[in-house]
């Protein structure tokens, strides 16, 4: 069992979006920097289960990934920084492929249900409110992968009044997903889909769901 697990997490684990191989994106080799991200990603989730939040020090990440202090500053600044990464490798395997090879349905459930089958993770992590922890930062980073995307695929950038009204979607909507979470993820995964959806500005339904 203990194998096996090892080998689970030699390939990412199921804390890096591994919902369904077919929404998977295509898998290239992975430099040693991006391996080692990994590495220290996994071993600092092995120690959230243990330890809160706020009690981990970076020695702990280290000491149980079997690296030094160093290692771990030349990938990040902080464990702050590595939970935004985490998060943001979810989103580059989900959102910020909608109209690439995912629809937004497709996207956005595949989202949800790695943080469901993670929910303890993303529990404890979102339940962090300092000013630097995913709470706070979720809504800018989603935001930030809307935009691009939404620029993408009508070839201009966001006006003034849709980029606040997206703005405004994603803080609901990171807020909504941090509560559902946090408090055990009962929903369906399916209505929390059409909540998101109903909830979309107009003139992003318009692109997105077309």
């Amino acid at each position: 069992m203990q194998d096996s697990k090892h080998a689970e997490m030699s390939r990412g684990g199921s804390l890096f979006f591994d919902s369904e191989l077919t929404l998977r994106p295509k898998q290239t080799k992975m430099s040693a920097g991006e391996r080692t991200k990994r590495k220290i990603a996994l071993a600092f989730k092995e120690v959230l289960e243990t330890s809160s939040f706020e009690r981990i020090a970076v020695t702990d990440i280290t000491d149980k990934a079997q690296i030094s202090r160093q290692t771990f500053y030349n990938h990040f600044l902080d464990k702050y920084d590595l939970v935004n990464w985490i998060y943001q490798q979810l989103l580059i395997s989900t959102t910020r492929r909608i109209g690439i090879d995912l629809t937004w349905e497709q996207a956005v459930r595949a989202k949800l249900e790695t943080m469901k089958r993670n929910r303890e993770f993303y529990a404890r992590i979102l339940s962090v409110k300092d000013i630097e922890g995913l709470f706070n930062t979720e809504a800018k980073i989603v935001y930030d992968y809307y935009q691009s995307n939404l620029a993408r695929l009508v070839g201009k950038n966001l006006n003034e009044l849709e980029s606040y009204s997206l703005m405004v979607y994603c803080h609901g909507a990171t807020r909504m997903t941090a509560e559902w979470i946090c408090s055990g993820a009962t929903m369906s995964v399916d209505m929390v889909v059409v909540a998101n959806k109903v909830a979309l500005p107009p003139f992003a339904q318009k692109i997105f769901l077309a």
